[in-house]
């Protein structure tokens, strides 16, 4: 029974590495992607010259992103191999060492990582409706629309079914809470 836990958890674990892994080289190339083709075509969208600012302001977001998504994951590991997580099945003490390594990190790379976080999406939205107003011009470079409006999209996307996902997430715990109370009201009326 041993082996079969130790088996999953190195599996979890080299999932976890592997999600790491592939996500910083996507993370990686997509700003480089963006400073390259917003450099080139600077001067190239006359209908629109926001747009290749927009994608090398994205570009920067994205790796000041990352670099502190990386400060914050340190420190966490930092407290992981200090605190090791406790091996219990009391919620209460998990949810303690949980505070207590989500607090490890600086305040500030939190508050900065949401912060910038608000204007990424911010940036989205703008994105989504400059380069939708002129998509089908030709007086921007078809690689250059395109690149805004695709990432534009697809990160709306990505916002929409994380938007859906936190309201069934709240909902459901929503749910239990209703349902412990009525099991506890129930008991003390039986």
């Amino acid at each position: 029974m041993i082996l079969v836990e130790r088996s999953e958890k190195e599996v979890s674990e080299r999932s976890a590495i592997c999600f790491l892994i592939v996500s910083n080289i996507i993370y990686a190339i997509l700003p480089v992607y963006f400073l390259l083709i917003g450099l080139k075509n600077l001067s190239k969208c006359p209908i629109n010259p926001s747009l290749p600012i927009w994608l090398i302001c994205v570009a920067i977001f994205i790796i000041i992103d990352r670099v502190i998504f990386w400060k914050i994951l340190i420190n966490e590991a930092k407290f992981e191999k200090t605190f090791r997580r406790p091996e219990t099945d009391d919620y209460e003490l998990m949810k303690t060492w949980e505070k207590d390594r989500a607090k490890s990190s600086s305040k500030i790379l939190i508050l900065a990582k949401t912060n910038l976080r608000i204007f990424f999406f911010v940036a989205i939205i703008i994105g989504a409706v400059w380069s939708q107003k002129i998509i089908f011009t030709e007086s921007c470079k078809p690689t250059l629309v395109f690149t805004v409006f695709g990432f534009s999209f697809a990160a709306l996307i990505c916002y929409l079914v994380s938007f859906i996902e936190t309201m069934y997430i709240i909902c459901v715990a929503w749910l239990s809470k209703l349902d412990l109370k009525a099991k506890r009201s129930l008991s003390r009326i039986v």
